[in-house]
């Protein structure tokens, strides 16, 4: 005997295939990217964390300069300049999490399979930070 999903079942995949494309959309280069310059690029969370380490080590040992790899350029900055791209860059990353973490819980309170299929997660999120 062939399982009819039940109403509740196709709303709970309706409700998994949306979360699912929501989390592709935030890790994909709409969400996680910022320009420098012309050229786009991300730093993911562990190496924002290191580069800020290491920016403060130079900040703190006087050194007027640092090089910050973006990719396969490297751009000479001063260790002042790098923490603040990383406090920015932070903020935006944490600005676009909350945003996909409240679509997220917005998908899952919806009551029926249009609403969910309807629903634009694409909305709502920080402009890309350009540098």
């Amino acid at each position: 005997v062939k399982h009819v999903p039940t109403a509740e079942e196709l709303l709970e995949r309706a409700k998994l295939k949306k979360v699912a494309a929501i989390k592709a959309h935030d890790t994909s280069s709409a969400v996680n990217s910022f320009y420098y310059g012309d050229v786009e690029y991300w730093l993911d969370r562990d190496t924002r964390v290191s580069v800020r380490s290491t920016a403060e080590i130079m900040k703190e040992m006087g050194r007027e300069t640092m090089t910050l790899w973006l990719g396969d350029v490297n751009v000479t900055l001063t260790p002042a300049e790098v923490l603040h791209m990383l406090a920015v860059l932070e903020v935006y990353a944490l600005e676009c999490y909350n945003t996909t973490a409240k679509h997220i819980s917005t998908v899952n309170a919806l009551a029926t399979i249009e609403e969910v299929e309807a629903y634009d997660y694409r909305t709502g999120y920080p402009e890309i930070v350009r540098f």
